[in-house]
């Protein structure tokens, strides 16, 4: 993680399929406090689903999970089980890969436009 740079990670995203400008204006954010941040919540999800399942049924509000289709690193049917989980009043499933808020914006803004209209109403 010390030599991942902005440069390394640019590229990362970009080969994962985040536009050229998403991925060098996020990568270009990388600071100490960030690698930091990654490195703790990488170490502690050790067993990442059998760790939150359990505490996923203790949530009550209403919530909307979105998910990539094509995410590099969880398969889209574990969409289902999150949203099964938490009860999701939403499950929006994206033409995205892991990064769909930088993949997807304007899509996911959307969904998320729509689901707070709902709760509200």
């Amino acid at each position: 993680m010390a030599e991942f740079g902005p440069p390394e990670l640019s590229e990362l995203l970009q080969a994962n399929g985040v536009p050229t400008h998403r991925a060098e204006e996020n990568a270009n954010r990388l600071d100490a406090m960030m690698k930091d941040s990654i490195l703790r919540l990488y170490r502690s999800a050790v067993h990442v689903w059998s760790e939150w399942e359990p505490a996923l049924a203790d949530i009550t509000s209403p919530s909307l999970v979105f998910w990539g289709t094509a995410d590099q690193f969880e398969p889209v049917e574990r969409a289902d089980f999150v949203a099964k989980s938490v009860r999701a009043t939403r499950l929006v499933k994206l033409d995205s890969g892991h990064w769909t808020p930088l993949q997807q914006p304007r899509e996911l803004a959307d969904a998320l436009t729509r689901h707070w209209e709902d709760v509200r109403a």
